[in-house]
């Protein structure tokens, strides 16, 4: 280990074993900051206090009382990454394939109707996929429940320890919702599933003015009774909550909006691997979106191409021009897919991020490949900070290294998106995280 990680432990066991005495602050100095849009800070320091940040620059005082890890130059900070729509802790879906006696009228949870749903009852924060986020430089994540097309409601939470309550910052954020079915009751259909959007909510908009008239004149109206799952989705009819829709295809979009403006409900696109093909429409629309960065695989001839021009034993063979023709329409699709997060930058748009549909073991990897297909640092940055921030109302809390905001950072050994840079490791939310 260099004479800095010896240093940098040290320091760290020091603060671990004294964090039961409340240490007033701690500070961080001697570093390179990165900002949330992609700029550089060389010797600065950082200090944060009771879970947020206090001063950040390069004219900071280190106050006296803060424990103070000095990075001589070779730590490089980053605001933590937030991601806006996650599966992570999530407990796996439960099949369940018992008969039901009456198919054109499944109850809401064989239907895959669930809005009620909470994560927090059900995230396990011990599960591998939490560890490899924080590993790849998240402090937060938007967590919602697997499921088909209303699966249940979505919390953000800090990717600290293993205790859901402590890592809690905002329950109940949205609804979740696919064009997804069960295939084997109703809606068994894409139609279908949309015919039975518009079924709950209408059936939910009555139900909550039968109630109201009922609190309002007792004597005057029948009690309406009540319905947990209904009752769930009055926050995203009355705008009070959106509704964070999967979806990837043009004509799913065309679809799920045309929902949005008949219903009247706030509306975040969530996956959107083919934004590509409607980024006008998004804008003219103007409805947030979360892209998720599972790329497709990079074509098998292409890996071999650049394996052949290293070896120069081997002369490399001429290809034939309809292979040839083949390959370039194949690569041109290919390229659509990586640049799908770039050309909603180039529309003027502010994507944000979703872990939806990644491998976390294939992130590094995919960074590089956006990098090498033209996306900035910058924008990659704010897709990864700021952007998701506000597409989950909390741009005023959280993604940033600046006074005032959540103290949640990650400490690399080298500038984060370059080869051989390690953590060394995470503050969230004030607290010393250990994620080797």
């Amino acid at each position: 280990m260099s004479k800095l990680g010896v240093g940098v432990a040290a320091v760290l066991l020091s603060v671990s074993s004294v964090q039961a005495q409340e240490i007033p602050a701690y500070a961080f100095k001697n570093v390179t900051i990165h900002t949330h849009d992609g700029k550089t800070v060389e010797k600065a320091s950082i200090v944060w206090r009771n879970g947020s940040i206090e001063a950040v620059g390069t004219n900071v005082t280190v106050p006296f009382d803060a424990k103070t890890v000095d990075g001589g130059d070779s730590l490089h900070i980053y605001p933590g990454f937030i991601d806006g729509y996650s599966e992570i802790a999530s407990p796996d879906m439960k099949r369940d394939n018992s008969r039901v006696e009456r198919p054109g009228e499944p109850p809401y949870d064989k239907a895959g109707i669930e809005p009620q749903r909470s994560p927090f009852a059900e995230v396990d924060f011990k599960k591998k996929d939490v560890s490899d986020a924080k590993k790849a430089g998240f402090t937060m994540a938007a967590i919602g429940l697997k499921g088909m097309m209303l699966p249940g409601k979505m919390d953000v939470y800090y990717l600290a320890g293993d205790d859901a309550q402590a890592n809690l910052l905002e329950s109940d954020i949205a609804q979740k919702g696919a064009f997804k079915n069960s295939r084997s009751v109703y809606p068994s259909t894409l139609m279908g599933t949309i015919v039975k959007f518009r079924q709950l909510w209408a059936d939910a908009s009555a139900l909550q003015v039968k109630q109201k008239n009922y609190q309002a004149e007792p004597s005057k109206f029948s009690d309406p009774g009540r319905d947990e799952v209904l009752e769930a989705l009055y926050p995203v009819i009355n705008k009070e909550q959106p509704l964070f829709f999967e979806v990837d295809e043009k004509e799913d979009v065309e679809r799920v909006i045309k929902l949005k403006n008949e219903l009247g409900f706030n509306l975040v696109i969530v996956s959107a691997k083919q934004a590509f093909r409607y980024a006008d429409l998004l804008k003219k629309e103007k409805v947030p979106v979360l892209v998720s960065l599972d790329l497709p695989k990079e074509p098998e001839w292409k890996a071999e191409k650049e394996k052949a021009k290293k070896d120069t034993t081997k002369v490399e063979k001429p290809v034939p021009a309809d292979v040839q023709a083949f390959r370039d329409k194949q690569w041109a699709a290919y390229a659509d897919y990586v640049k799908n997060l770039k050309s909603l930058y180039d529309a003027g748009l502010n994507p944000g991020f979703t872990s939806y549909g990644l491998k976390w073991k294939d992130f590094a990897k995919t960074i590089e490949t956006l990098k090498e297909m033209g996306l900035s640092e910058s924008d990659l940055l704010k897709s990864l900070t700021v952007n998701t921030a506000a597409v989950l109302g909390l741009n005023d809390k959280v993604g940033k290294l600046e006074k005032g905001f959540s103290a949640s950072f990650t400490v690399t050994s080298k500038p984060m998106f370059e080869k051989k840079s390690k953590q060394v490791y995470q503050v969230v939310k004030g607290e010393l995280n250990d994620v080797n």
